[in-house]
């Protein structure tokens, strides 16, 4: 079975952990550049469900990003450098408590 690729890979969606413009659409299992998540559809944006592709939680990739720059310490040889993350536009996300 072929990976699925985006017909249209213009950036038009927020990756959940980073909140970068970064992704094509959603739930289509599409990794971020900036942080490399890889966009997980069972969990969406519920900060405390455990993704299995990602194998932790969102709450945790976020911690994680700001902390280190990569939804996990492993996936840091593959994120863009801070200089390049200039090519999508950055929103923030909303603040855990306001997720909860």
């Amino acid at each position: 079975m072929p990976w699925y690729e985006p017909k249209d890979t213009t950036p038009r969606e927020q990756c959940p952990c980073c909140g970068y413009i970064s992704l094509p659409e959603r739930g289509m299992s599409l990794i971020c550049l900036v942080c490399f998540w890889e966009d997980d559809a069972f969990i969406g944006n519920e900060l405390d469900e455990y993704s299995l592709c990602n194998k932790m939680t969102l709450r945790q990739a976020r911690a994680n990003f700001i902390e280190i720059g990569a939804c996990d310490a492993e996936m840091l040889v593959h994120v863009l450098p801070v200089h390049d993350r200039g090519r999508f536009r950055y929103e923030p996300l909303s603040p855990p408590e306001a997720d909860a």
